[in-house]
């Protein structure tokens, strides 16, 4: 057995469900028959995670069919009740070929299952190279190109390019050509649905190369990424020679991007672990090798955590001192980034020369530093990098500055700057958002109206009005900026809104959309406490198996104050997505002490490195 094979198996016993499903996925391309590859293979199909049963099934069909054992596994899963195992039984079945299964699968197909289950029993029957179901199957798979769900259309556009009957090559080239036309769409969540759905073609995806060769110039990441992952499953020389240059930088972003996930989870734990106040020595201890960290975000938060638990500021400017003045280059910035969460006068001259540095958000921590610290040429010489912050909507760093803009303003220290007529212009774009017929674009203005805090007094009435709006994130935001306008009219107006407000949210959560779910659950939080009522099903939605719900629900359940979720947030740090573990940190830092049992996981997610490492090892496998 070949060293990658060898791994790609020991994979498939990993503690992470998302590096077994990538080693399952990887093995289908691997062209090794032994043994030990076909009995791992057939173990996987018990997998507790759908997607390794999927295409550990799908390479145990390229090797031949498995023992018998193993279909009957497969067929014992048959049951319609239970959504997801069931369509991942259903299409396993499918890529074995088996005529039993193809059987199995026809009385399924005329049982009068509902309408997303006969969708996947279609797929599954025009796989099959035997029986009736090609032809019985096409009115539904022609109506799934149609489908507002991506899953339909691409699933669709593969069976149909698999078909042999005579309507089915006409019926190939109008799909691929309405996936082509994608490739010009505004939204680029669109553009990336169309390169996934040429990847799913293979070889059949020749006509999309010239256009996904373009696409890796893309100014997306995840466009450039799907393009590329597309150009090598359709294989033509054209293709595969593009992406001999593209593979190195290729792989070096997907580490980069893996890195950035995990820096994303440790801001938040960094700030957590400051918030539940357990001032236990591993907890100073796990902050300060934070101070070492590479990025300036978990840098800046640990500092900080480690003043609001009382570390002595004597004793960490002695030791951030050693760095400041004797360190290499990424000493110095980790003791400036340190100094500045300190708010130590004794960092501002360097405080001031971090102001030019090459990074983005190195230069904004240190004019936030600068203007924390407060002393009068520190914020001057800080205003023109926290100005420019007004332009980066999403940076991750804005709401800090953009609250450090207000502070400035609201104390009126630099009243011959243009400071307020900047904030007062960006205020009223804000406004004019609220009120665009684009939701996302709403839901973005009331997100800044809340980071703006009590500089967006003059918005109340239209935030007011935007608890109206007819999309749950849009009035979720604007609750929450309302709030922060600490102004007792502007609480009395959601206080008045409550009640309609929840009995809306609850409607939303019984929606069959998955994302009209997510946004409820998400608005909920921000209602707060008037939803605590509802916290029980919330906590639900953390082990559910779609990823969307159970971001909002690990982020809506700290807002709502919901400390019996508290045990459940804990179990959500060891989530394979981490967005997931993101808000679980964000929302046990709300509940303080309470919150003191999640102490120990966190400090050991502010020092992983090692499982995003193998997530990305058993990508590249692939």
């Amino acid at each position: 057995m070949q060293p990658k094979t060898a791994s790609l198996v020991s994979a498939l016993s990993d503690r992470d469900p998302i590096v077994r499903t990538f080693a399952a996925e990887s093995l289908r391309a691997v062209p090794c028959a032994e043994a030990a590859v076909r009995r791992a293979l057939v173990e996987a199909l018990k997998d507790a995670e759908a997607g390794v049963r999927y295409h550990a099934a799908g390479a145990l069909a390229k090797r031949g069919l498995p023992p018998q054992s193993a279909v009957q596994r497969i067929l014992d899963a048959l049951d319609p009740s239970e959504r997801v195992p069931f369509a991942n039984a259903v299409s396993a079945l499918a890529m074995l070929g088996e005529e039993r299964t193809g059987r199995e699968l026809w009385q399924l197909f005329s049982s009068g299952l509902d309408e997303e289950l006969a969708i996947v029993t279609a797929f599954a029957l025009a796989r099959l190279p035997f029986g009736r179901g090609q032809v019985d199957a096409r009115p539904v798979l022609l109506g799934a190109l149609e489908s507002t769900e991506e899953w339909h259309r691409r699933e669709a556009l593969l069976v149909i390019s698999l078909l042999e009957h005579e309507s089915a090559e006409g019926d190939y080239r109008h799909a691929m050509q309405r996936e082509l036309a994608r490739f010009a769409a505004v939204d680029p969540e669109e553009r990336r649905s169309a390169a996934r759905s040429c990847a799913i073609v293979g070889t059949r995806g020749e006509q999309a190369v010239r256009p996904l060769i373009d696409l890796l110039s893309d100014s997306d990441r995840m466009m450039r990424h799907y393009a590329a992952v597309a150009l090598r499953t359709i294989g033509t020389p054209e293709a595969l020679n593009v992406l001999k240059s593209y593979k190195r930088e290729s792989s070096n972003e997907l580490f980069r991007t893996i890195e950035s996930e995990t820096v994303l989870v440790q801001r938040e734990v960094a700030v957590a672990l400051g918030a539940i106040g357990q001032a236990s020595e591993a907890t100073f201890a796990g902050l300060r090798e934070a101070l070492r960290h590479e990025d300036s975000g978990v840098r800046y938060f640990a500092m900080r955590s480690l003043q609001e638990l009382g570390a002595p500021a004597s004793a960490l400017e002695e030791e951030l001192a050693e760095h400041l003045e004797g360190g290499d280059k990424i000493s110095r910035s980790n003791a400036v980034n340190a100094l500045a969460a300190l708010r130590s006068e004794r960092a501002i001259p360097a405080l001031k020369m971090t102001l030019q540095d090459r990074l983005e958000d190195v230069r904004v921590l240190a004019a936030i530093a600068l203007e924390e610290i407060g002393a009068i040429d520190g914020v001057e010489a800080a205003l023109p990098v926290l100005t420019r912050c007004l332009a980066d909507s999403g940076a991750w760093y804005q709401p800090l500055a953009l609250r450090s803009l207000v502070r400035i303003t609201v104390a009126e220290r630099f009243e011959g700057t243009d400071l307020a007529k900047a904030l007062d212009d960006y205020r009223t774009q804000q406004l004019i958002a609220l009120r665009h017929r684009d939701v996302r674009t709403r839901r973005e203005a009331a997100r800044v109206l809340s980071n703006m805090g009590v500089a967006a007094r003059p918005a109340r009435e239209a935030l007011v009005e935007a608890l109206d709006d007819r999309d749950a994130v849009v009035k979720g935001n604007s609750i929450e900026a309302l709030r922060a306008l600490d102004d007792p009219g502007a609480l009395e107006a959601v206080e008045r809104r409550g009640k309609r407000l929840l009995k809306e949210l609850l409607i939303a959560l019984d929606s069959p959309n998955v994302e009209e779910q997510r946004d409820a659950v998400f608005a909920l939080g921000r209602l707060g406490a008037p939803a605590a009522g509802v916290a029980p099903r919330i906590v639900e939605y953390l082990d559910d198996e779609r990823k969307p719900l159970r971001r909002a629900a690990a982020r809506a359940l700290g807002t709502m104050g919901a400390v019996e979720a508290i045990a459940g947030l804990i179990d959500a740090l060891d989530d394979h997505d981490w967005g997931v573990r993101s808000n679980a940190a964000r929302s046990l830092g709300s509940f303080h002490l309470t919150a003191q049992g999640a102490v120990p996981k966190l400090l050991e997610l502010l020092r992983e490195r090692d499982l995003e490492l193998r997530k990305a090892r058993a990508f590249l496998f692939g």
